[in-house]
Parts: C-alpha cells; structure tokens; sequence
C-alpha cells in the first residue's frame, strides 16, 4: 500500500557532507516542502563546498526518472575551488581547456537548470554572470592570464541524443 507523506516547512536549515561535493554543504535557510514524490526549495540560501549561494528555487522530482529543476539563483564561486569540480567532468572539462590552475571570482546572477539528475548530455540550462579578478594558468610554472573580467551566457536549449547516466 502507497504512504502519502507532505511536508511544509517555512523556515528550514541543514549542514551536512555529501561524497560527491567536496567540503561541507550548508542550508542557512529555506522554505522546504515535500509532496507527491516531489521535494521544493523556496529562496535557498547556504554554502557548497564554500561556495556562497543565494536566492534559489529548485524543484527535485523523485518519480520515475528523477529531475532537478532550478528556476533561479545567484551567488559568488572562486574559481580555486569550483575548478576541481569543472575539471571533474568531461562536458565542463571541454569548456575552459586547456586552464590548469586559477584564481579569482566568478559571479553567477540567474540560473535555469532542468534535466535528469545523473544524465549531463540532457541538461537544460540557461546560466548568465560575470568574472572579476580571474588569474589563469594552462602550465603551472607561470601566469599567462591576470586580472581577466568578462561576462557570460552559458545555455544548452536542447538535450543531445546520449542518455548515458554518470556514476
């Protein structure tokens, strides 16, 4: 027989580690629900692996397929410790190579993500920011890049064809 569990909760906060973020990851707060095998965060703001973040809206859905949906957000990530991450993956590897080694910020001001949770090549996402201060470095025995600013669009609109899911 089915439970139905709903969940409401206004002010809700959390800190914990998770094995594929590393550091610890923090709710300061948010307005939490859960109903329909679906869990909401309303204004999230908190930290991922130091990673200050602000203003978020996010949608996990647990049935079937399971699905993240993010329709908003901003924060402030220093690329020293988001480059692990970025270097992590192949389809995030490709868009900064040759980049080795870095500092500086990166500033994101919206985001809208949606797509299967461990499927990258059906991400949906429209991601639009700015950088300040970025010292980049392809060899590590010396700068080649210092005190870049730029402002970026990133968007895929599309899911490519593979559905390989990513451990």
């Amino acid at each position: 027989e089915n439970i139905e569990v709903t969940v409401d909760a206004p002010q809700f906060s959390c800190t914990g580690n998770y094995e594929r973020i590393p550091g610890t990851t923090s709710v300061e707060h948010t307005h939490f629900t859960f109903h329909d095998g679906k869990a909401g965060l309303k204004n999230l703001k908190g930290t991922i692996c130091g990673i200050d973040i602000d203003s978020v809206d996010a949608v996990l859905d647990f049935n079937k397929e399971a699905t993240v949906s993010i329709q908003s957000g901003s924060g402030e990530i220093p690329f020293k410790s988001v480059l692990p991450l970025i270097l992590a993956h192949p389809e995030t590897k490709e868009l900064i190579s040759p980049i080795k080694s870095g500092s500086g910020s990166i500033f994101v001001t919206s985001v809208n993500f949606k797509g299967p949770r461990l499927i990258p090549r059906k991400w949906m996402y429209d991601i639009k920011g700015h950088t300040k201060a970025l010292d980049l470095t392809t060899n590590p025995d010396h700068e080649e890049i210092k005190n870049l600013a730029f402002e970026y669009h990133l968007y895929r609109r599309q899911a490519s064809k593979s559905d390989k899911p990513t451990p």
